[in-house]
């Protein structure tokens, strides 16, 4: 590498997951052998990397040209003269200082010394890093700017050596310390150097350190190249002396670990007094060890910090505008005001505000209306819209987000990785968490940033208490004159309204107690049935007392409910509208998809209207036009209120006949509008979208009715559940398939007769799930479970045992009993299931290879090596439908072969293919990264590397 390859380091660029920035250079290793793992690195980063792009450092020409100057003083005369002249009033950028020095590149290019340079690059980029963040610290110039230690550290490497002996010897005392500066610039954009004025100073001293290791280096550097500077340089005492330097920068780096503890601390207290609950989660957070702190630092950071996003960024989910926004503008104004002033005049920090007050007062339109006047105004580079009623709809939003963001994440740290995202991009963002009714959820998904604004909206008067919000604003109702004035702008201009309509608007609005919902829908009915208000009061006073029973949680005995305008509006509602509604009050009330109505061939008498699809349109259009439902046209997915919903949900409870009706025909139409489960291949990342739609949907229909459920309707809601094990076992979501197996052996009391073949199907799915989680005894006994039931529907179907199901399962009873040791018993499995699949010519349809590669691997682990090798031949040789497992099991068949280049080929090209299809997180995934380790730390391989492994 030349001097002006070197120069590249002032771009300012950070290596980020490759050997070379992360590692220290084997010299046991060859050049193929670096270049071969360099390859690999970069091939997958080139699938799951999002570019991080730095900042160049702040230096300034002055310093420039005092250390230029400084470095020309101590080279020899010859040397000295053959350098370029620094032009006049010329620019000091890298290119200049490579103009500079190109004589003398020239001049020594031949050496063996550039040779080195390919381990000294790293080294450079680290110290060009680490004299960022102190140039961000201390302030550019002085005798700690970044300027002075770059260019020692060039001149040191690049012009002032001598001898390769002096170079090998500092070269290990960079290579030691040098593991160390990849943190602080992290840390600097973790935490603002104005508001931890501390962790800056212990920055500061552990560049001191630094800097003094290198002015030691270059004092030495400067001794004639003679055997007494060799001598010098390596005696006991200078070699203690470096070793004491390293040592200071190591005890200054553990300090730091704990002014990172102590400031993220900080930056919980600075959100105001914690709530006991926060409290208590910050403290646990306090108390953690510092090297966890420092691993989930690394991990984060190193994981591509800043994926590639377009800005402005919305995700808005289907939350349209309200065009009818009407009487609001007090309230925005002092939304505005506390989403653009500082409080207490100090330093910036995260601007959030609760919006609390009744359901349907009206809360989300003001959010949406403020959300929507920023849209485009460019104040908000990302928007991010979130309905946070639920901390597992939460958790399923961040994954949506995740995915959208390019963000490797795992199941259970979405939120995490999509915080830390929001966290350190200096940019503006808006986040809005709708209907909070419960703070607390919030807790873990509450940025850390000083840059952006959240907004909340909750029924919940004591929202505020949480101490998530800085300011709170409460929604009242409308008074009698507003709400009055607001009826009237929802009937048309056109239609004339007599003094008994205007006394009927001023009774309607008082009696609604100005709930804008209440009033919409009122006004809807009025203009959808062409009645005047008189008509439309008198109409609602025959049904006055019924309609007062139903009482809104938390609300004052006066306060009306939207009970009032269903009990009215019900009588003009299409029969495939009330349909409609009876289903969507067993869904969550939010992104319901449109097309789930879309079932051909409904077998239900009740359902059968929804079949027509000119009905079906009819009955949305029915609902649409008086508000009861909003539709998202951009996500094809409707919304209705959650107190309508309610209001629903108790009617349809009076009539027990009709609730198990609506009961069954929604659990049915999630069943058909599910993907079935497809045994021809073992991951489908295709249907995993379209049961993700679904997830709030079929957890709201079991709290619902798992108590109540009768066996008919609980026999297809295990359908549907079996549905969403599958998902949770193909998409790694492993705690979320458990918990549904959990219900599944809860719906199973409720059902009289458990068909077997379902209850094979069910144990097949989670034996697999179990085996890929290491539970290989359980796994074990599910899948014999699996196989006992499906022999007995065998019974009375014969056929069952020429599925698909019946020989998957007699492969898997291969796998789990080859995962617990028992080889022969295996083999027999295995074999049982190869002949079945050819006596029935299914080797196409069932993936022949794959169940030959399941064979081979029980071979490879008896250690029968020849029957594994031959086996995998003739695997790679039939049709499948994962070709990559064939080569997975090969490469490791390769490894107990110690063939390792070609081991680390194959491992390298699956890896590459799982990234791509499953994803950098995927456990999938995760594994064939393992194995990638595992071929660099074995010794007896040429490309070993223990770092590299790590």
């Amino acid at each position: 590498m030349t001097l002006q390859a070197l120069s590249s380091i002032g771009t300012g660029l950070t290596l980020v997951n490759t050997p070379s920035a992360s590692t220290q250079a084997s010299t046991k290793s060859t050049p193929i052998l670096r270049r071969r793992r360099t390859d690999t690195a970069k091939v997958v980063n080139d699938i799951v990397r999002v570019t991080n792009r730095g900042t160049a450092p702040r230096e300034t020409n002055s310093i420039w040209l005092a250390v230029i100057d400084g470095h020309l003083e101590r080279l020899k005369p010859g040397d000295r003269a053959q350098c370029a002249p620094i032009a006049l009033n010329a620019s000091v950028d890298e290119l200049a200082i490579a103009a500079i020095f190109e004589p003398l590149r020239k001049k020594y290019e031949k050496d063996r010394f550039y040779r080195t340079l390919k381990r000294v690059y790293p080294i450079a980029e680290h110290v060009l890093s680490f004299g960022k963040a102190i140039d961000v610290a201390v302030g550019s110039g002085g005798s700690l700017s970044a300027g002075l230690i770059w260019g020692g550290i060039r001149i040191l490497l690049a012009v002032s050596i001598r001898t390769m002996s002096l170079v090998e010897g500092v070269l290990r005392q960079l290579e030691a310390v040098s593991k160390h500066l990849q943190l602080f610039d992290r840390w600097l954009k973790l935490f603002p150097t104005d508001t931890y004025e501390q962790l800056s100073r212990s920055i500061q001293e552990t560049c001191s350190e630094f800097f003094n290791f290198i002015l030691e280096a270059i004092m030495y550097f400067r001794k004639p190249p003679c055997w007494n500077a060799i001598k010098t340089l390596f005696t006991p005492g200078i070699e203690a002396r470096f070793a004491e330097y390293e040592t200071k920068i190591s005890n200054r780096t553990g300090w730091l670990r704990l002014e990172v503890e102590t400031a993220t601390a900080e930056a919980a207290q600075k959100r105001g007094k914690e709530a006991k609950k926060l409290n208590e989660a910050t403290q646990g957070m306090i108390e953690k060890k510092g090297d966890d702190i420092i691993q989930s630092i690394e991990k984060y950071a190193n994981a591509e910090k800043h994926p590639k996003v377009l800005f402005p960024f919305r995700f808005v989910q289907n939350c349209p505008r309200n065009n009818g926004f009407f009487d609001r503008n007090d309230y925005m104004i002092q939304l505005e005001r506390f989403m653009h002033t500082n409080s207490n005049r100090g330093p910036e920090r995260l601007k959030s505000v609760v919006i609390h007050g009744l359901g349907g007062c009206g809360k989300s339109s003001v959010a949406r209306e403020y959300m929507y006047r920023h849209f485009d105004s460019g104040r908000y580079k990302v928007i991010l819209w979130f309905y946070a009623d639920e901390q597992e709809k939460l958790k399923t939003q961040f994954i949506h987000l995740a995915r959208q963001l390019g963000i490797p994440f795992e199941e259970t740290t979405a939120h995490i990785s999509v915080l830390h995202w929001i966290n350190n991009y200096a940019t503006d963002f808006l986040m809005i968490f709708d209907n909070a009714d419960d703070p607390s959820v919030l807790v873990d998904f509450w940025p850390c940033s000083n840059n952006g604004s959240a907004l909340i909206t909750s029924r919940n008067p004591f929202a505020q208490e949480s101490n998530l919000a800085e300011h709170a604003l409460q929604m009242k109702a409308f008074t009698d004159a507003g709400g009055s004035a607001f009826l009237r702008t929802l009937i048309p201009k056109t239609r004339p309204l007599s003094s008994e309509d205007q006394e009927a608007l001023e009774w309607l609005a008082r009696y609604f107690g100005g709930l804008p919902l209440a009033l919409r829908q009122a006004g809807a009915y009025i203009t959808y049935s062409n009645c005047t208000p008189s008509y439309f009061k008198r109409l609602y006073q025959q049904h006055g007392d019924s309609i007062d029973q139903y009482q809104i949680p938390g609300a004052l005995k006066h306060e009306k409910t939207m009970a009032t305008v269903w009990e009215v509006s019900s009588k003009t509602i299409s029969p495939g509208g009330l349909i409609i509604l009876d289903v969507l009050s067993f869904f969550d009330p939010d992104s319901i998809p449109a097309n789930i109505f879309e079932v051909a061939n409904v077998s239900q008498t009740y359902g059968r209207s929804l079949s027509d699809p000119l009905r079906l349109l009819e009955a949305k259009a029915n609902l649409t036009s008086k508000s009861l439902i909003d539709h998202d046209y951009n996500s094809n997915s409707f919304n209705i209120h959650r107190l309508l919903q309610q209001t629903i949900h108790q009617r349809l409870k009076k009539d027990p006949i009709r609730y198990r009706t609506a009961l069954r025909l929604s659990i049915y139409l999630l069943h058909k509008f599910s993907p079935e489960v497809n045994l021809l291949m073992i991951r489908n990342p295709d249907n995993w979208g379209c049961v993700e739609k679904i997830l709030s949907h079929i957890r709201s229909i079991y709290d619902h009715c798992k108590e109540i459920i009768a066996s008919d309707e609980a026999v297809i809601l295990l359908q549907v559940m079996t549905k969403i094990l599958n998902y949770g076992f193909e998409s790694a979501q492993y705690g979320l398939g458990d918990q549904v197996f959990a219900y599944i052996k809860e719906l199973l009391n409720k059902i009289q007769c458990p068909e077997d073949e379902t209850l094979a199907l069910v144990y097949f799915i989670h034996g697999r799930l179990c085996c890929e989680t290491s539970r290989q005894k359980q796994a074990l006994e599910e899948i014999a479970l699996s196989h006992e039931h499906l022999m007995l529907a065998s019974g009375k179907r014969p056929e069952l045992l020429e599925t698909t199901l019946y020989i998957r399962i007699l492969s898997n009873l291969g796998i789990t009993h080859t995962a617990v040791g028992r080889f022969e018993e295996a083999e027999e499995f295995h074999k049982t299931a190869i002949e079945q699949y050819r006596l029935l010519h299914m080797e196409r349809e069932c993936s022949m290879g794959n169940i030959l590669q399941n064979l081979a691997n029980c071979y490879l682990w008896s250690g029968k090596m020849s029957d594994a090798k031959q086996t995998l031949d003739e695997a790679r040789s039939q049709p499948t439908t994962s070709p990559e497992a064939i080569d997975y099991t090969l490469g490791n068949w390769m490894i107990k072969s110690q063939r390792y280049e070609e081991a680390l080929r194959l491992h390298k090209e699956v890896l590459i293919l799982y990234a791509k299809v499953l994803g950098p997180e995927h456990p999938v995934t995760a594994d064939s990264w393992h194995k990638m380790g595992t071929l660099f730390a074995r010794r007896d391989h040429a490309g070993y590397d223990a770092q590299e492994a790590e």
